[in-house]
């Protein structure tokens, strides 16, 4: 056997090893969620049952059970169950989703959702939701029917909770233009605060209505009048 015809075989037998290895994943991500995604994504290529899902481009589960899911676009789940961590790289739609941990680098909508810890960066719309652990949400955030045993924390100028109940709120605002914070707002329809309403920046706003209540304190807050 001559040194070129085994070094032949000796490509075809570890050619397709080395293309896998080298394989751009990235292509299936749409454009616009590609910087998004980690320099080390984790493949899990030897699960057959497809019990931890990685997925790229558009994505959508209906009544399945995963151990982890790590999505890389838009996302829509529905009856879904996930023993550990949900993280999505895009728009995530989600209805009756039961989950561990909830990352989103994107605009949130979920209707009966069931979390330990909520970490979102984007717009957050919530609906029937429980929340065991930390809220935080980089983001404004519209919360209905929704309870938050552990801290509320969000990075936001608008806040609002609707017939929803939460441990403490603490919102932080951003500097806009020339060092210039916008004043945050917190509305409570029909609502409870058990701890404290912390605002953290510039001086926040809380407007309470339909019988709302806060137990603990307004920190760097004042509260303004429904009718304003």
């Amino acid at each position: 056997m001559t040194r070129s015809f085994f070094l032949l075989l000796l490509f075809l037998g570890m050619g397709p090893h080395l293309v896998a290895a080298s394989y751009d994943y990235r292509k299936f991500i749409p454009k616009e969620y590609r910087d998004l995604t980690e320099d080390d994504l984790d493949f899990d290529d030897d699960d057959p049952d497809h019990k931890d899902r990685v997925d790229f481009g558009p994505t959508s589960y209906e009544d399945r059970r995963f151990k982890k899911i790590d999505s890389y676009g838009p996302t829509d789940l529905k009856e879904v169950t996930v023993e550990k961590s949900t993280r999505v790289h895009g728009p995530l739609s989600a209805s009756s989703l039961r989950t561990e941990t909830l990352t989103v680098m994107g605009p949130v909508t979920a209707k009966k959702l069931t979390v330990e810890i909520v970490n979102v960066q984007g717009p957050t719309h919530l609906e029937n939701a429980k929340v065991r652990g930390k809220t935080h949400v980089e983001g404004t955030l519209d919360a209905r029917d929704t309870t938050f045993m552990g801290p509320l924390h969000i990075s936001s100028t608008k806040v609002t909770l609707t017939d929803s109940d939460t441990v403490s709120i603490r919102i932080k605002n951003e500097e806009h233009g020339e060092g210039r914070r916008r004043a945050p707002r917190l509305e409570l329809h029909n609502t409870r605060v058990v701890g404290d309403v912390e605002f953290v920046g510039a001086k926040g706003y809380v407007i309470m209505k339909d019988n709302s209540r806060i137990k603990g304190r307004i920190k760097h807050g004042t509260v303004m009048p429904a009718g304003r």
